[in-house]
This record gives structure tokens, sequence and C-alpha cells, in this order.
């Protein structure tokens, strides 16, 4: 495996491109797009982007976390979805376990790890390069070190003191992966290396996947996470497969959307698209408050319909996407105005999960190949919880459950674990394909809602749609908005009677938007990155000699 030239090229030429990256660090954006230029595909790229973001942004995702990844194949045209969101555990519950809260507790919200078992999937079935071939820019760059952003540095500072009250091995552990060379918490302006990491992913690369699913790593994994109150065992590794599957479709105005089916959670998304497609069009050109408030209501009504729906059967599911439906809940939205009510979900609410941390990037390429993937740690670092001689962080993504009796998101041993997130591939009537999805707990639904909208009937680039101001629901009347929204605006949301808390310009709470595209010739690729990370995107600048493989 050689070394990959990582430098930034800058602006390329229209003709020269022959895909684009889109992901929150330039690093794993350039990654990516270094492996188009090596003549991998998008389904090479987005595994190489996946392992370069554990190394640059740790905070977010790794191998050990979970995630979901939507593809379109060029070849046969269809789209299928990869879920590695593995099941809860098969000794779970840990003994003396009550309440939600206590899965933020040690390392009990432990799971099994998904991601690299997906990305292992992803390039077994589709992909035209090894996985070992794609490991290796990260690898560098773990060994190489980085320069950490102002934004990184942030999370760094914030989740040493999370991590402290957890304990002080935890801190120990976190501190040996992630130190400036003095032992301090690492700060803007730091190289850091992770040599641990680095030696991870080259032994994954010479021995393969199962040296983490039952192997060396995997044990280690185990044993440390059982001292510390987790269920995970070697045979939850060992057992571990990701699953195929169909996707779900809806259409709105000229696009088919197509995103993962139940148990994940993004149908939301869908049908708060299907609602606002249903309204009145003298609505949706009103004045900026009533175009806000409709589109407010809509992702409000389709929020409540997911937490009275969760984990809905196929039969449920075309239910809910009826007409008669859908116009019953129109009709609702137009009369009411405002269907006041939660959002989230959680029966027993932990706030620690507010800060919650996922990434999603997306990848296309000029045969028309299209991904998107969204995977998670769950809160920042996961669990805080080290494998500081392996360079892994173990996640908490457990605690995105229920212990509720009554609710069909409760943990069972071997059961499924519903997570809020939605990676989506959409194709439009002219034949553009557009790879999109965004980080943000239960704000994820809402945020791509609001950039499709922006996109599609405001007619604005992807880019600006990704940059427009946006708003997060909160459980009752409560909107959070950034403040980029003129004060006029918000005076009017506020008559409507949204209750208006003002963020931030530019606020991470509704997400972190990166998405690609190509249009049908394969020659034209657009995309965008969020300005709220330190996302970038990148365009590949192949030679005429570049063939797909």
């Amino acid at each position: 495996m050689t070394r990959l030239d990582l430098s930034l090229h800058g602006v390329v030429p229209l003709d020269g491109r022959c895909g684009a990256v889109a992901a929150a660090h330039p690093i794993a954006a350039r990654v990516g797009a270094t492996i188009l230029e090596r003549g991998g595909n998008a389904v090479d790229a987005a595994v190489a982007t996946a392992a370069a973001l554990n190394v640059v942004e740790p905070f977010m995702s790794g191998l050990s976390g979970m995630g979901v990844a939507v593809i379109r194949i060029a070849e046969t045209g269809r789209l299928h979805v990869l879920d590695f969101v593995p099941p809860v555990p098969e000794e779970f519950p840990p003994p003396g376990l009550r309440r939600r809260a206590d899965l933020l507790v040690g390392a009990r919200a432990v799971g099994i790890p998904g991601n690299l078992a997906g990305w292992d999937e992803a390039v077994r079935r589709f992909g035209t390069l090894s996985l070992g071939d794609l490991l290796a820019p990260a690898i560098g760059v773990a060994n190489d070190g980085y320069e950490l952003s102002a934004f990184a540095g942030g999370e760094f500072r914030a989740a040493a003191q999370t991590i402290a009250a957890k304990g002080e091995e935890f801190l120990g552990r976190w501190l040996r992966q992630f130190a400036d060379s003095a032992g301090e918490v690492a700060r803007p302006g730091t190289v850091l290396r992770q040599p641990a990491l680095a030696r991870t992913f080259q032994t994954i690369a010479c021995d393969g996947p199962r040296t983490v699913y039952g192997g060396r790593v995997g044990q280690d994994m185990v044993a440390l996470a059982r001292r510390h109150g987790s269920t995970l065992s070697v045979a939850d590794l060992e057992a571990y497969r990701p699953i195929w599957r169909e996707p779900f479709i809806q259409n709105y105005r000229q696009l088919r959307i197509h995103v993962p089916p139940p148990p994940c959670e993004a149908f939301q998304f869908l049908l708060g698209l299907k609602l606002i497609e249903r309204l009145p069009d003298e609505r949706l050109i009103a004045d900026e408050a009533t175009w806000l408030h409709q589109l407010m209501g809509a992702i409000r009504l389709a929020a409540g319909e997911r937490i009275r729906w969760n984990l809905p059967s196929a039969d449920q599911l075309d239910r809910l996407f009826e007409s008669s439906h859908l116009e019953s809940l129109v009709a609702r939205l137009c009369a009411e105005g405002i269907p006041e009510g939660p959002v989230e979900h959680a029966l027993e609410p932990v706030s620690d999960l507010r800060e919650q941390h996922t990434t999603s990037f997306s990848a296309v390429d000029r045969d028309g190949n299209a991904v998107c993937v969204t995977q998670s740690l769950g809160s920042p670092f996961g669990s805080g919880l080290v494998m500081h001689e392996h360079g892994i962080c173990l996640t908490n993504l457990l605690a995105w459950g229920d212990l509720h009796p009554g609710d069909p998101k409760r943990l069972i041993a071997r059961g499924p674990l519903a997570l809020p997130i939605a990676p989506s591939v959409s194709v439009s009537s002219d034949g553009t394909i557009l790879a999109m999805g965004t980080p943000g707990s239960y704000g994820i639904p809402q945020t791509q809602t609001q950039v499709i909208v922006q996109h599609i009937d405001r007619g604005v680039s992807i880019q600006q749609a990704i940059s427009a101001p946006r708003f997060r629901l909160m459980d009752g009347r409560k909107v959070l908005v950034e403040s980029r929204v003129p004060e006029t605006v918000l005076a009017g949301l506020s008559a409507f009677g949204h209750d208006i808390e003002r963020a931030s310009d530019w606020t991470r709470l509704v997400g972190g938007v990166h998405a690609a595209s190509v249009d049908r010739s394969g020659r034209a690729f657009d995309g965008g990155a969020d300005p709220r990370r330190d996302g970038a995107v990148v365009f590949a600048q192949c030679s005429a000699a570049t063939s797909m493989r």
C-alpha cells in the first residue's frame, strides 16, 4: 500500500472532474477524491473517507461506531441500503439497570461495533479496491498527524471535562490517545498523531476485520467494556453481520428519494416532504414568516407521526403514506397552524444526549455511482472509554434506545436499535443524482427536509440550500432558530405562536449537511459542505486515461 498525496488541488476544470466527495473535514474529503483519481469508484471513496474521518474527526465516528449507507450502483440503476447498526448485545441488560440515564454511567451503553463491518461489506460487494488499500490514507494521516481546527479543539476541551467526571481511568485512557506532547488536552493548532490507531488499521489491512470481530482487538474491547459495566461479548462480535435492505422510496416534486427503511427512522424526512408537497401553493409563496410557519408545522406533524408509528411494519408504513392519511394531516396543519407536541422521542429523556455526535458524508463518480453514509459514536467520543493501546473509542449508542416497557424503542436483547439517521440518494427526473445526509439526532429529518425544500422549491444551489439559516424544533412549541433570520421574521413566527429561542448565527444543533451530485452525463458535478462544521467538498480530477474498474 502506498501513501496517497493528500494535498488539496483547489478548483479544477469542469471537464477534468470525475467525481466529488463531501465530508465534515477537508482531509477526509481529499482522501475520498484521491481514491477516485486513482481509479476507485464512489463506494471505494466513501469507505476511504469513513476511515479518514475516524482519524480527523474522532469525536464523531470511528470503526467501533454504527451507521447506515444508501448506495446507487450505475451498472444496474438499482439502489441498496446497507444497515450496519448492530442489534442489542445478547446479554443485555446489565444487572441493576433501572433508568435510561444509567446507560451514560460507565460503559453500559457500549454496543457491538458496526462501522468496520459495514465498510468491509460495502467494498466486498460493490468496491473495486481492497479494504487494505482504502485504509492506507487513514494510516498515513494517523501516523503523520494533522492540525486540530478551532472546531475540533472545542470538542476536545468540552469532552475532557465530561470524561473526567466519569473517573480517573476514563480520563487517563482518553489522554493517552488525545493529549498533546506535554500530556495536556490537545488544543487548536496541535498536531495530533495517533500511532495506535494506525497500527490497528494496519492490522486490519493485513488480517481483515476479524481481528475486531472475535480476534485479539475484539477480545481486548470486550474485556475493557465488561470491566466497566457493558454486556458486550466476544460471541456478539463473532455473530455480527451487516444487513442489506431495500430502500424506502417516495417522490417529492421531480425527485425520487431513497432512504433506509425501519428500524431506521428516516421515514420522518420523507413524510415531512409529502405534507409540504400537499400544502396550497399560496402558503408556500407567502411572506417569509408564513412560509417558515407552514414548514415548521409540517415537520412537527411528521415528527409526531414518527413517534406514534415508531418501528412500523411494512403495512403500517404504507398506510402512513396513503393519500387519505396525508390529506388528513394537511387539513389538520391548515386548521391548527402549530401541532404542539413532542419531536424527540424518549419517554425518559436524557438531556446529555442533546449534544450527540454523528457524521454524514457523500460521494459520487462519473459513472453515476453514488453513496451517502451517516454514522455515529453517540455522545462525544462515544462512551468516553478509549482503548488507547488500539486507538479505538467505544460508543454509547445503546443510550439511544429506551427502557420503558411500553416504548417500541425498548432495548431488548438481540433486538433492533432504531436510530434517527437518514442518509439519502435522490434521482431527479432529469437524471441528476444527489447524495445527501446530515448529523443532528432527532433534528436530522428536520434539517434534511429544510435543505431539500430550499434546493427544490426555492431553486437555489445545494451549497446555498445548506448555508441558508435553519431551525430546530424542540418539544412543545419551542423552536431554536439561527439568528441570521431577520428580526421581523422572528417576530412574525412568535405572533403565530411559536416559542422562539435565538441561537447563534451558525449553530451545530441544526446539523452538518454534506452532499454531492452528478448529472446524467457524468461530467457535471456539484456539492455542498456545511459551514457549521469543518466541512469541505473536493472534486476529483482525473486524466482521460483513468478508468473506473
